[in-house]
């Protein structure tokens, strides 16, 4: 039998083999760029625009699965974290959904590893570090829990005035277009919302007056951050 001295160089053709066998999650700890990013400049779920130009094609499902899966990877990759667990924590999700979504995403990849990694490695360096979607999240759990604060001068704003039962999907829109969160995670939801629930937020959301969304988003800003650049607010569908 053939016996080897693993020297150094033995142990780096070794990793450099293996690694090509890496899943994902491997490859980000191993593309880590601590500090480059706060993870606070990172949002529950990656805009539009940004998932269409760096990784079109490289993964099946639903695309909302993939705009999480994609965020929850750029955590990773500036975090100390090593697992998805780990990784929720910095975008204030729960451990369970990072790890069903790193699943579901892995399973309908159609791109390899090392390519997804390098997408990874390009959205990081278009985001912007001066967002600080944590405190955008905080903003809207405000303002969920004191409508009295802004919710009637909206409504009454608005031609025709929107309705009383309006006040959720308006909170809703806010937590997903402004905070760039999860649409399942709103405060506005009691519990997890069914189907027919979300599909009553987005017809609200494409029938929002722009005039509307401008107010709604000037509310979660104001005293926060106001960086807009790159669309996170513009293209959250």
């Amino acid at each position: 039998r053939t016996r080897t001295t693993r020297t150094p160089t033995i142990e780096s053709l070794i990793d450099a083999a293996l690694i090509e066998r890496h899943h994902v999650g491997r490859r980000l700890d191993h593309l880590s760029d601590f500090g480059t990013l706060p993870a606070k400049a990172i949002p529950q779920v990656i805009d539009v625009d940004t998932y269409h130009a760096y990784f079109s094609g490289m993964l099946g499902g639903y695309e909302c699965t993939g705009r999480l899966y994609v965020a929850l990877c750029i955590a990773r990759s500036v975090t100390a974290s090593t697992t998805w667990s780990d990784t929720a924590a910095h975008l204030g999700l729960a451990a369970a959904l990072a790890e069903r979504t790193a699943r579901a995403a892995s399973s309908r990849m159609r791109s390899s590893p090392a390519d997804f990694a390098d997408a990874v490695r390009r959205a990081r360096r278009s985001l912007s570090p001066r967002r600080d979607f944590r405190g955008r999240e905080a903003r809207v759990r405000h303002l969920a829990v004191h409508p009295e604060e802004w919710f009637d001068a909206w409504r009454t704003a608005q031609s025709p005035n929107k309705r009383v039962t309006t006040f959720g999907y308006a909170v809703t829109w806010m937590w997903c277009h402004t905070a760039s969160a999860f649409l399942d995670t709103s405060p506005a939801w009691a519990g997890k919302p069914c189907g027919a629930s979300k599909n009553a937020y987005r017809a609200f959301s494409q029938r929002l007056p722009a005039t509307a969304q401008d107010f709604l988003q000037a509310l979660v800003l104001q005293g926060g951050d106001t960086d807009n650049s790159g669309g996170h607010e513009a293209r959250f569908f």
